[in-house]
């Protein structure tokens, strides 16, 4: 059965992409779906007659699209997957089709907002989205500190509660058996990865799997952020500090 990773940016879901792909009875692609780009390996693309930038195409008929990706990928032997946003998905008319159907198991993937909202307005102001073992970006550019606003924080808190009860709602609807929910931070977990494995029927081993994919930011949160006690007092003054991560000050 196919799968699909339903995500937010800053969640680490290339990460989790990778780490499945790298099963041997796994094709996880990436986010299909980016508004300004058909994310596709090269090989898919030559198959599909296509380029990384016909997304006119690709939108015209995207459960189409799926259906060959999904046709070859199992023709292979392999399950096939691929990890996108709501957005996508809903600017596609995808989610409904793909969220609610038995065929389709989904993963949500979650992380704590305050890491996600630190992370995004660092991506942001660098331009670094995305790092892999052997690309050479400085340490004080992955260490760039950002800005609390409390008014962006607000409107992001917003998207964040309302994906988190789509991914409720959905758990609701269709259970363990059709729903899973991963966490960012368990990502590191061989028990947590064998779980995922097992929900989207892969016989393979949590210890096989492999990512290129390179945290960015080592350094505890509060130092990220040049005025950390602007954002601890917001928290503070609208019931929040729950949402703070355990390692927040360490």
């Amino acid at each position: 059965m196919p799968f699909l990773i339903l995500t937010q940016a800053r969640s680490g879901s290339y990460h989790l992409a990778a780490l499945l792909n790298s099963a041997p009875d796994i094709t996880c692609f990436g986010e299909i779906f980016k508004e300004n780009a058909l994310e596709l390996p090269k090989p898919q693309l030559a198959k599909l007659g296509l380029t990384n930038r016909d997304m006119a195409a690709r939108d015209a008929d995207p459960i189409g699209l799926l259906n060959r990706l999904r046709k070859d990928t199992e023709a292979e032997g392999a399950i096939f997957g691929f990890k996108d946003f709501l957005p996508n998905l809903n600017r596609v008319k995808l989610f409904g089709k793909l969220g609610h159907s038995k065929n389709w198991q989904k993963i949500i993937l979650l992380r704590n907002p305050i890491e996600r909202y630190i992370s995004r307005r660092r991506a942001a102001e660098t331009g670094v989205f995305v790092l892999k073992q052997g690309e050479s970006v400085t340490a004080d550019l992955l260490h760039t500190k950002i800005s609390f606003d409390a008014d962006s924080f607000t409107q992001f808190l917003k998207n964040h509660m309302r994906f988190v009860e789509v991914a409720q709602n959905l758990h609701h609807k269709h259970g363990d058996a059709a729903v899973f929910t991963a966490r960012y931070e368990e990502l590191s977990d061989p028990q947590h990865l064998q779980a995922i494995l097992k929900f989207v029927g892969s016989k393979a081993s949590a210890d096989q799997l492999t990512s290129d994919h390179v945290k960015q930011y080592e350094k505890p949160l509060s130092e990220g952020v040049e005025n950390w006690d602007a954002f601890a007092a917001h928290l503070a003054a609208n019931d929040l500090t729950h949402l703070l991560p355990d390692d927040a000050n360490s």
